[in-house]
């Protein structure tokens, strides 16, 4: 599922929800993006999900949820950002979520606590989560998370 055009951050995880709500587990990001966006300047959010997702170990959805979630987190409280792309892409045996904004980058190069549980919730399924400065000049969070697709439920 793609959205050709920009979104509120609100709209976006309204339509994460919806989806997850049949095919991924993030039923909460809407009560949260909508505490979290009713300052005026919050960013764009354009979300791309493939189409269909299958049904993915319990722990590798979590932990995509969970990933996705503080990286647009991180994007409302630190980036002034106007614009931020969250793609989901599901390969052979990975999925992918790539959160890239147009902000200010990354900054100290500290990680706080939320970029550390990132790191952590990854390390939890056997992925990665690498954080960078974009081509753009904003922060990219790519995590990697394995799957096994020919055992259903499997983590």
């Amino acid at each position: 599922m793609t959205f050709p055009r920009p979104c509120p951050l609100r709209t976006a995880t309204r339509i994460l929800a919806i989806t997850a709500t049949r095919k991924f587990p993030c039923e909460h990001i809407y009560q949260w993006a909508t505490a979290a966006t009713q300052a005026a300047d919050a960013p764009v959010i354009i979300v791309e999900v493939p189409e269909p997702l299958p049904a993915l170990p319990a722990a590798v959805e979590v932990a995509a949820y969970r990933i996705a979630v503080e990286a647009l987190m991180n994007v409302v409280r630190h980036a002034s950002a106007s614009r931020c792309d969250v793609r989901l892409a599901l390969g052979d045996d990975e999925l992918t979520v790539d959160v890239v904004d147009d902000g200010r980058g990354a900054t100290d190069g500290k990680a706080g606590v939320g970029t550390r549980a990132m790191h952590e919730r990854a390390a939890e399924v056997g992925g990665e989560v690498t954080i960078e400065t974009s081509p753009t000049g904003g922060t990219r969070v790519l995590a990697r998370l394995p799957v096994d697709l020919s055992r259903p439920g499997a983590s």
